[in-house]
C-alpha cells in the first residue's frame, strides 16, 4: 500500500498541533507544578518592584540546571501575561516533542509514522505533574541525539562544539535529560574502534555532562534550604516500578483508560519491531562492537529504562527522580523499532500509530476542561488577595484517583498574580533562578505545611500569613473549615473548590525572620475539624456512609 510521502512528513506536525491546540485554547493546562513555575517567572519579571515583593526578599540564582523553561517564559512575559507566556512555552514544547521525534526517525532512516507514538509521552505523566522543564529537556534531547550520532560517526572539533552546546542546553533544560544524553555518548562511543583522539572526542560529551552535574551539586549545596535538606533518600521496590509503568508514561488515568492506552502503544511498538525484523535483509552482527553500533538506539532506550529501574525516588533533595527516565526510554524505543524507509510499511502499523494520538487526545480533553474550570474559579479569587502579602495554601482533600493532576496546586498562581510570599513555594529550591533570601526564609512553616490541614495551626499561622487559600471539593469540608477558622480568620470569598480566608490577627511583616512554633502546640486545623465532624456525626448532621463528609 503506497502512501504519499508528504503524509509521512506532515504526520508528526498534524498529531502535535492537534494535541497542542486545545492546550492553547482552553484556560490553563492540567499541570500540577506549572503554577509554581509560573510564580518563579512572575517574581523574575517583577524583581525590584517593592509593590510586588519587598526588596531583599528574593535574590537571583541564575546559572543552575533546570532553568531554561523559566528563561524562555520570562522572555515572552514581557509581551504576554505570565500565565499565557507559560502556556505558550508549554504548547510549543508539546509540539516540539512530537516533531523532534519525527526528526529523530528521519535521522535513523525510519518511518516518521513512529513519531506519533511520542504524543502520549508529551502529554503524559511529565505533563500532568507539571514538569515543564523536564518536558522541554525531553524535546531538546530528541533534537540533540542526531547531532551526537553524527558526531560519534565522525568526531571533529567543530562537531565537538555543537555537541558541547547541546550538553549545556540540556543541563539548563533538565538534568535528567542531560544524563540520558551523556549515556548516549557512552553507548555510541562503544560502537566504534578504540583510537586515542577519536575516542577522547566521543567521550567528551559524557565528561562535560559529568562535570556540569557534579559542579552544580557542589554549587547548590550551600543554597539548600532546611526543607530541601530534610528530604530523605527514598528507594522504591522494583516490583512497584514495574507495576506503575503505565502510570509513569501516560499519567494517573483510571485503570480502565490507562491500561488499554498503554497496551495499544506497546502493541504498536511491537508491531513496528516485527515489521522491521521482517523487512531487514542484513543478519544480526556477530561482533559485539558491530552489534552495539547497529542497535545503539535500542541500547540507549534500554539504558534509560535501567535508569528508571535503578535510580531512587529522591536524591540530594530532588524528588521523583527515577520516573524522569521512562519517557526518554519509551520515545527512543518507539522510534528505534520503526521499519526503515527502504522497506514499505504496511497499512496496519500506520493505522495503529495514528490511533495512539487520537485516543491520547480523547483522554486528555475532559482533563483540560476540568483544569480550565479550576483556574477560572481562581481567577475570581486572586484579585481579592492584597498585593505583596503572605499566603499559605491548604489542601483538605485526599488524593483523588479520578484526577490525573493536583487541582490544589493551581492556587500557587497567586504568587505570580499578586506577589508577596507563598508557602509552599519553589523559591525554596536551590536550583530555581530566583530564591528566597536565606535571611528571610520561613523554614519552620515550610517544613510543617505540605499543603494539608494536619500541619496548619490557625492560632500560630494566621500571625504569619495574611491569607489562606483552602482547597476542597466537598461541601462538608468547606462548611467545617469556615467554622474552625472563624476565631482567627474571616472568609473573604469562595469560588469552585477554593475558599479564600483573611487573618483577623496581627500579621507579621513579610520580611520578618523565622519564628519557631510555640510549645505546647495549639490545635491544628485537622484536629479542630475532627472535633466538629464528630459533633455533627453525633447530631446526625453528617450521614454519608462513605466518609466523614458528604460529597457535592
Amino acid at each position: 500500500m503506497r502512501v504519499d510521502p508528504r503524509a509521512e512528513r506532515l504526520a508528526p506536525w498534524m498529531a502535535a498541533l492537534a494535541i497542542a491546540l486545545p492546550i492553547a485554547v482552553l484556560r490553563y493546562p492540567p499541570m500540577s507544578d506549572l503554577p509554581h513555575h509560573e510564580s518563579i517567572v512572575g517574581i523574575l519579571q517583577h524583581l525590584g518592584d517593592p509593590a510586588f515583593a519587598p526588596r531583599g526578599l528574593y535574590v537571583l540564582n541564575l546559572g543552575h540546571g533546570n532553568q531554561l523553561f523559566h528563561i524562555a517564559a520570562l522572555a515572552l512575559s514581557y509581551l504576554l501575561p505570565t500565565d499565557l507566556a507559560c502556556k505558550v512555552v508549554v504548547g510549543a514544547t508539546v509540539v516540539a516533542n512530537v516533531v523532534f521525534a519525527g526528526r529523530l526517525a528521519h535521522h535513523l532512516n525510519a518511518s516518521r509514522w513512529a513519531a506519533l507514538l511520542a504524543a502520549p509521552a508529551a502529554v503524559g505523566w511529565l505533563f500532568f505533574m507539571g514538569f515543564a522543564p523536564n518536558l522541554l529537556g525531553l524535546a531538546l534531547l530528541q533534537a540533540a541525539l542526531p547531532s551526537l550520532d553524527r558526531y560519534c560517526e565522525r568526531p571533529t572539533l567543530r562537531g565537538a562544539l555543537v555537541v558541547a552546546g547541546f550538553t549545556v542546553a540540556l543541563h539548563l533544560a533538565h538534568e535528567s535529560d542531560m544524563v540520558v544524553f551523556a549515556g548516549a555518548a557512552l553507548v555510541f562511543a562503544a560502537g566504534h574502534p578504540l583510537a586515542l583522539r577519536a575516542t577522547a572526542l566521543r567521550l567528551g560529551p559524557f565528561l562535560l555532562a559529568l562535570a556540569l552535574a557534579m559542579g552544580d551539586v557542589v554549587w547548590m549545596k550551600p543554597l539548600q534550604s532546611a526543607t530541601v535538606a530534610a528530604v530523605p533518600l527514598v528507594t522504591i521496590p522494583l516490583w512497584r516500578k514495574l507495576e506503575t509503568l503505565p502510570v509513569i508514561v501516560f499519567g494517573r488515568y483510571e485503570a480502565w483508560l490507562r491500561l488499554p492506552l498503554f497496551a495499544l502503544a506497546i502493541a504498536t511498538i511491537i508491531v513496528l519491531a516485527i515489521e522491521r525484523w521482517r523487512t531487514e535483509a542484513d543478519p544480526v552482527p556477530r561482533s559485539p562492537r558491530a552489534f552495539i553500533h547497529r542497535y545503539r538506539f535500542e541500547l540507549l532506550a534500554a539504558s534509560a529504562l535501567c535508569g528508571y529501574l535503578v535510580f531512587p525516588s529522591t536524591l540530594n533533595g530532588a524528588t521523583l527522580v527515577y520516573q524522569r527516565f521512562l519517557a526518554p526510554a519509551y520515545v527512543v524505543a518507539a522510534i528505534a523499532a520503526a521499519p526503515r524507509k527502504d522497506a514499505s510499511m504496511g497499512a496496519a502499523p500506520r493505522v495503529l500509530t495514528c490511533l495512539v494520538p487520537i485516543l491520547t487526545l480523547a483522554a486528555l480533553w475532559p482533563v483540560l476542561q476540568d483544569s480550565s474550570a479550576t483556574h477560572r474559579a481562581l481567577d475570581r479569587l486572586f484579585p481579592l488577595v492584597a498585593r505583596g502579602s503572605s499566603v499559605v495554601l491548604v489542601d483538605l482533600d485526599p488524593i483523588d484517583p479520578a484526577r490525573v493532576y493536583w487541582p490544589s496546586s493551581a492556587s500557587a498562581r497567586v504568587l505570580a498574580e499578586r506577589g508577596g510570599r507563598l508557602t509552599p513555594s519553589f523559591t525554596e529550591s536551590p536550583s530555581a533562578p530566583v530564591i528566597t533570601s536565606p535571611a528571610f526564609r520561613w523554614d519552620e512553616p515550610s517544613m510543617r505545611l505540605p499543603q494539608n490541614a494536619a500541619g496548619f495551626y490557625p492560632e500560630h499561622d494566621f500571625r504569619r500569613f495574611r491569607n489562606a487559600i483552602v482547597h476542597t471539593k466537598y461541601d462538608g469540608n468547606a462548611a467545617i473549615a469556615v467554622m474552625v477558622l472563624a476565631p482567627e480568620a474571616r472568609l473573604i470569598a469562595s469560588a469552585g473548590e477554593f475558599l479564600l480566608f483573611e487573618s483577623k490577627l496581627d500579621v507579621a511583616p513579610v520580611l520578618s525572620p523565622n519564628v519557631p512554633m510555640e510549645e505546647p502546640r495549639p490545635l491544628s486545623m485537622f484536629d479542630r475539624m475532627n472535633i466538629v465532624a464528630a459533633q455533627w456525626m453525633a447530631a446526625g448532621q453528617l450521614r454519608d456512609a462513605s466518609g466523614s463528609v458528604p460529597s457535592r
